[in-house]
């Protein structure tokens, strides 16, 4: 397998990550109907955000992002 679909494979069969596939939609043959989906947990959500809020705020401050990169905020 060559692409995104072995990179898949290899995420969802490594047992240290927390990552299963869902079925998105045509043939179910195909890996690329799939997409990955993390299991994070609660609390690494919870930093995920915090430190997402500094980032962003340090960033604002020293005016690294423009308005086009509106996505990213």
């Amino acid at each position: 397998m060559h692409g995104p679909s072995a990179l898949a494979d290899i995420l969802v069969n490594d047992p240290g990550l927390n990552i299963s596939a869902l079925f998105k939609k045509g043939s179910k043959q195909d890996p690329e109907n799939y997409r990955l989906v993390p299991f994070t947990s609660l609390p690494g959500k919870i930093m995920e955000t915090i430190v997402k809020e500094y980032i962003v705020a340090y960033f604002n401050k020293k005016n690294w992002l423009s308005v086009s990169q509106h996505g990213f905020v």
